[in-house]
């Protein structure tokens, strides 16, 4: 079917490419600034709530845990931790992604938490040890999401992205360590009022349920993708407009060349009117010469 040609030359009907195609495709993979930041609130908000926990019963694990069982279970928490960091936290959070991982991460702190108030052997060392491997999957995650929602949030804002990742680390680890002090604070007035395991209990279901409360805040954390993500989807959607140009080329060919044989065609039947034309002159004129050649020749027989 034939598109024809608008007043600026263009083919009518053929799909343009959009200069701003790219800068569309880029916004799609990247979304809009306020997506990001409202991730890495979240997700420090968590991290808030688990370790305004988990600091405050740390500190007090040596005098609440009597005898040396304390400070063991303390060391089996920081072993497992290096070993983690080394051998488990990396595969982990390739295979799951940082979100999944952050949350089943912070689950495995929970469990650590109950034991410091009924110390045993039995129920410390197994929690240290889960607690220790679910931290070095914890920090990698977090470390890598924190990474992801500030580069995300500059290419969006069009910044430097080293200077938002030193701002998201810096507000990151502020509210961390006002986390620990809030807690110590918190766990100490507690204490005060009053003493005997019954306080001792209120202070551990009261840190109990703000760990917890932080650990279901990463359920709502959002999706952010990473560099070699966005690298890989923007390739696809580049792509995707590669096979639309094309389309689009392959449209205005064969409109254009739909159009040249209607022009070739309007050329020839303008040629063949012409040629009428002038066949119908010549004709007329010689009959007008025969007419006058009669006339003449009667004229000069009745002389």
């Amino acid at each position: 079917n034939l598109r024809g040609m608008d007043s600026s030359g263009g083919v009518v009907g053929a799909d343009p490419v959009s200069p701003h195609r790219s800068s569309n495709n880029q916004q799609r993979v990247v979304g809009v600034p306020f997506i990001h930041v409202r991730n890495f609130a979240l997700m420090t908000t968590g991290m808030f709530g688990l370790f305004f926990g988990f600091n405050t019963i740390q500190i007090l694990t040596s005098s609440i845990v009597p005898g040396v069982l304390g400070y063991w279970s303390l060391a089996v928490v920081y072993a497992a931790f290096s070993c983690s960091c080394l051998f488990v936290a990396g595969p982990f959070a390739k295979a799951f992604g940082a979100r999944v991982s952050l949350f089943v991460a912070s689950v495995c702190y929970l469990p650590f938490l109950v034991a410091v108030f009924f110390p045993s052997w039995y129920a410390l060392m197994p929690t240290a040890a889960m607690l220790g491997i679910s931290a070095g999957i914890l920090w990698t995650s977090q470390g890598t999401y924190l990474a992801c929602c500030s580069i995300n949030y500059a290419e969006a804002e069009q910044l430097a992205p080293k200077s938002t990742l030193g701002k998201f680390n810096g507000i990151f680890f502020t509210l961390f360590q006002l986390a620990a002090c809030l807690g110590s604070l918190v766990g100490s007035i507690i204490l005060i009022v009053g003493e005997g395991d019954t306080q001792l209990h209120i202070l551990g279901a009261v840190l109990f349920c703000i760990a917890a409360a932080g650990s279901v805040t990463f359920l709502t954390l959002g999706q952010e993708t990473s560099q070699k993500d966005r690298a890989e989807i923007m390739s696809e959607l580049g792509d995707e407009n590669h096979n639309a140009d094309d389309e689009s080329q392959g449209y205005n060919s064969v409109a254009m060349d739909e159009l040249g044989e209607a022009e070739i065609q309007q050329q020839e039947q303008q040629q063949q009117n012409c040629t009428t034309t002038v066949t119908t002159a010549t004709t007329a004129t010689l009959a007008t010469h025969s007419s006058l050649a009669a006339v003449k020749e009667t004229l000069t027989t009745m002389v």
